[in-house]
């Protein structure tokens, strides 16, 4: 009795991480939920020998797969898709790129650019989807409207830069980035030990 309880917290353990899989927006999606996809599949099959479990447990499986392949078009996951607004609070340009890539800039000249739309302070355009970028193993969302492409660095810029648009709507819901980070479960061991290091240089660095 006490090993098959123990397998049932073992398999309850596995779902939010499955679930996390589905909601992640990194690079890795859902990989980084295999292993607990893996685990829960056994346990269920082997362990509780329960076929319900089992078969319950591959129907989680395939909507993790498709919500991760539909993310972009998911309003649950991207409030700003159903019915997003941005506003321009500066004059400047929409500029698009040879690739597709886009942003604002307050440089009339682009010599690299193949559009560039005139925009004023106050102007509303609305948002027709979003795109997901990933530099250097890091996550943007790229908001698509009815004049061309704003970069994530428009709408929430680097510490010490001003905006350049603001959003109606989260560009992203806070429960999924929360839920998502389950998704860097390998980094929970370096975390936990560079955590004195950092608690020791914060104490130290004070004057």
């Amino acid at each position: 009795m006490f090993q098959q309880k123990k397998f049932v917290i073992y398999y309850l353990v596995c779902i939010p991480f499955i679930i996390s899989g589905a909601v992640n927006a990194g690079f890795s999606r859902y990989f980084m939920a295999i292993p607990f996809i893996v685990l829960a599949l056994w346990i269920s099959r082997s362990k509780l020998n329960n076929a319900l479990l089992f078969y319950g447990t591959i129907a989680l499986i395939v909507v993790v797969v498709f919500v991760s392949h539909t993310q972009t078009r998911n309003p649950l996951l991207f409030p700003i898709i159903s019915g997003g607004q941005i506003e321009i609070l500066r004059d400047g340009y929409q500029i698009t790129y040879e690739d597709g890539s886009g942003g604002f800039s307050n440089d009339s000249s682009c010599d690299s650019c193949i559009t560039k739309t005139k925009v004023s302070k106050g102007d509303v355009h609305k948002v027709l989807g979003v795109l997901m970028g990933y530099p250097d193993f890091g996550e943007k969302i790229i908001l698509v409207t009815d004049i061309g492409q704003f970069d994530q660095y428009d709408y929430a810029p680097v510490v010490g830069d001003e905006k350049n648009i603001r959003l109606n709507k989260p560009a992203r819901a806070a429960w999924a980035d929360a839920l998502g980070m389950l998704m860097a479960w390998p980094m929970a061991p370096i975390m936990v030990f560079s955590l004195p290091g950092f608690l020791a240089q914060y104490v130290f660095s004070k004057p």
